[in-house]
């Protein structure tokens, strides 16, 4: 299954010894989740850790945000279906952006995702 973590104080930021423990347990893809002028923004669709962690260091991400680590169950390991997901009709396979409707993180198989995001976005 997929490895969701929040972080949400800095003394508890995971190191690289559990970031690398997490891809290798759910390693199709990491994407991350945090809030820039109380508006949701992600980007997904990242190979590992380390890229996640450089993104994290230079773009000044700020707490609280959520890591998502993707076990692929279903379908391939493809770069859009790593989380976290737009709430939103447009832009489901964007892989970064804003999202004022939210983000959506989930674990395991979510056969009906589509039809609850769309209701969710109307």
């Amino acid at each position: 299954m997929c490895v969701i973590i929040l972080v949400e104080d800095e003394k508890f930021v995971p190191d690289a010894e559990i970031l690398r423990k997490c891809q290798e347990d759910s390693g199709e893809g990491v994407g991350i989740g945090w809030y820039q002028d109380n508006v949701p923004h992600f980007k997904k669709g990242m190979k590992g850790p380390d890229e996640a962690m450089k993104f994290i260091v230079d773009q000044k991400i700020p707490l609280p945000y959520v890591l998502h680590f993707r076990k692929a169950t279903v379908s391939n390991a493809m770069e859009y279906l790593t989380h976290p997901f737009r709430i939103s009709k447009e832009g489901l396979n964007d892989l970064e952006g804003s999202a004022p409707e939210g983000l959506l993180f989930h674990n395991g198989t979510f056969m009906q995702w589509k039809r609850y995001a769309l209701q969710l976005a109307l």
